[in-house]
């Protein structure tokens, strides 16, 4: 009777440390009846696998929230976790596609981006060039006037005396 009250609170306690999230517990697998001692192992087998698909499933998230997306889950997984171990890792190659061409598209942007300052500073210069080309045309160009207007007025001046005769 004892055996039994010892078996039942390892059931016991095994399943409620589970239900809580605790999968450190066992049944213990050494009664004296061997039925019990298979069913005692199929339970668990049944926390082991739970606990090492949480425990796969949990490094991997970790990882990712890490910005990790190196791991993937690689573990025999049956069932559910089969499925949630094709979930996450189909995630994962997501979010790898997405980060590559993340990566590419910074990278034409930065291009883009030198050209542009390229061009911007090839402009300037020439700007630059171009204003200090006006600047010596203009001052040319009131050079020319002033000998123009000098010019006019010393013509004005000559046509005034072959009128009038030479001032004296």
């Amino acid at each position: 009777f004892s055996m039994m009250q010892s078996l039942h609170r390892g059931f016991g306690e095994a399943v409620d440390a589970a239900v809580e999230g605790d999968f450190s517990k066992r049944v213990p697998t050494d009664s004296d009846n061997a039925e019990l001692n298979v069913l005692a192992g199929s339970v668990n087998n049944l926390v082991d696998a739970v606990e090492h698909g949480l425990r796969e499933t949990d490094a991997v998230l970790a990882a990712l929230a890490d910005k990790d997306l190196s791991l993937k889950m690689t573990g025999e997984h049956r069932g559910a976790f089969r499925r949630l171990k094709d979930s996450i890792n189909a995630v994962i190659d997501s979010l790898n596609v997405v980060m590559t061409g993340l990566k590419g598209t910074s990278n034409s942007v930065r291009n883009a981006t030198r050209e542009i300052l390229s061009g911007a500073n090839d402009l300037s210069e020439r700007t630059t060039k171009q204003a200090a080309t006006i600047e010596e045309t203009s001052a040319t160009v009131e050079q020319l006037a002033a000998t123009v207007t000098d010019n006019a007025a010393r013509a004005q001046e000559a046509l005034f005396d072959l009128r009038h005769g030479p001032a004296s």
